[in-house]
């Protein structure tokens, strides 16, 4: 019995450092993948966004939200009413963000780390743009004009609402590029839930279940191989195309079921941000016609006006609709050089 047991240990042994070695050899491959220019980017973007934030790390101050989070307590504060409303994982880490923080200091230490957090974001962004061909230009054009919107300003201002975002977009990119390594390993009806399909979808509701709105910028990961180069290949690969659509909207159900049954019994006004509504066409005319629709049109600028919202609305449906002409006349361009070459032979 001894002897088994000894066996036994011994070839655990051996398969935990084969896995150790397995994961070794992985983490050098990265490291031998990441190229100077790799570098170069990483600490490039690191280093201009703690420059722009500048402000919020030297200063010493606190906003509404860390100012409670600092005199009362996370846990005499909303951890209960973050968990109800369906965040759990943002009362987890937010509670573990109030058990370190005890000064002001300590609030303007953990802005610079978010800077930090949101600059691993913005690199990891730059590189899903780079690898589908976007040229380096217009990603790091694209990169700098995302992540020093208002709403980052914001969220970097704010550490009790920074914290969660910046974990919240770095799990939601993860997300979004595990969801592309499982459609493109779909080749049967048995393999669609393969394990990055899983990964994909767990790490999704564990965005959601951070900050739900953060999460959908798996919405704008996708949309880069949609309107870039990879946009054929993914029409022409129908069950690539459902996967990616259908992970978010399953994830986003299921999230949905969850948060209602977290809701039930709480007295919430309708009018509340957080009440699943009963009057689901009221609830959607505030939102394309009413505040959220007419703040985002105006990039979070305070204060927001209509004629901003209507001008930039505009721009946006001009842009679309010139991209759809040009794509319809470069169509008909391929379709006649096609039907030349065949006349020619």
């Amino acid at each position: 019995m001894f002897f088994q047991w000894k066996i036994s240990a011994m070839h655990s042994i051996v398969m935990a450092t084969g896995k150790e070695m397995q994961l070794k050899q992985r983490l050098f491959d990265m490291a031998k993948a990441f190229t100077p220019q790799d570098h170069f980017m990483f600490w490039g973007l690191l280093l201009f966004l703690a420059l722009v934030y500048m402000p919020v790390y030297q200063n010493y101050y606190a906003n509404s939200h860390d100012y409670n989070l600092l005199t009362r307590g996370f846990l005499n504060y909303d951890a209960w009413v973050l968990i109800k409303v369906g965040r759990p994982v943002s009362a987890l880490i937010l509670s573990i963000a109030s058990s370190l923080i005890s000064t002001f200091a300590d609030i303007s230490f953990a802005r610079f780390l978010i800077i930090l957090l949101f600059g691993v974001s913005a690199y990891l962004f730059y590189r899903w743009l780079r690898s589908n061909s976007v040229s380096l230009i217009h990603a790091l054009l694209l990169v700098v004009a995302i992540f020093t919107l208002p709403s980052f300003q914001v969220y970097i201002a704010m550490m009790s609402t920074g914290i969660k975002i910046s974990f919240c977009l770095l799990i939601t990119i993860y997300a979004s590029q595990m969801a592309f390594k499982g459609a493109d390993q779909i080749t049967t009806p048995k393999t669609v839930f393969n394990k990055y399909v899983k990964a994909s979808a767990a790490l999704l509701l564990v965005s959601l279940m951070i900050y739900p709105s953060a999460s959908m910028f798996y919405w704008v990961m996708l949309s880069v191989p949609l309107m870039g180069v990879g946009f054929d290949s993914l029409i022409k690969n129908k069950k690539k195309l459902v996967t990616l659509f259908s992970l978010p909207l399953i994830t986003s159900g299921i999230y949905f079921i969850f948060g209602f049954f977290m809701l039930h019994g709480i007295q919430i006004s309708e009018s509340h941000k957080f009440v699943v509504s009963t009057e689901p066409m009221g609830k959607l005319t505030w939102f394309f016609l009413g505040s959220p629709i007419i703040k985002a049109l105006n990039l979070w600028y305070v204060p927001s006006t209509d004629i901003a919202a209507y001008i930039i609305l505009f721009v946006i449906l001009l842009g679309i609709l010139a991209g759809a002409v040009k794509a319809i006349n470069d169509n008909g361009k391929s379709t006649q050089k096609n039907k030349s070459k065949i006349i020619i032979r």
